[in-house]
C-alpha cells in the first residue's frame, strides 16, 4: 500500500513511527491526555483573597489606582 504523504499534514518520520508502534505493541495507543491544572483563582483561598480585597479597597481609598506591581509591594 502506497500512501502519498506529500498531500496531507503527516511527515514521513511520522507515518514511519506510527506503524512502527502499531506493529510492536499489537495496536495503537491513544495520546496521554493533558492534566488539568488549577487555575490561579482557585489556588488563592479565602484568606487570601480577603487580603488582597482589602489592599485594593486601599489603594481606592487613598485615590490611587491599584497595579500588580503596587500589590506586591504592599
Amino acid at each position: 500500500m502506497m500512501i502519498n504523504v506529500y498531500n496531507i499534514d503527516f511527515g514521513i518520520a511520522s507515518v514511519y513511527n506510527i506503524l512502527k508502534e502499531y506493529k510492536s505493541e499489537e495496536g495503537i495507543k491513544s495520546p496521554i491526555k493533558s492534566k488539568d491544572r488549577p487555575k490561579f483563582y482557585q489556588k488563592v483561598d479565602d484568606f487570601d483573597k480577603s487580603v488582597i480585597r482589602i489592599k485594593i479597597h486601599s489603594f481606592f481609598l487613598n485615590g490611587q489606582l491599584p497595579t500588580i506591581p503596587k500589590i506586591l509591594q504592599a
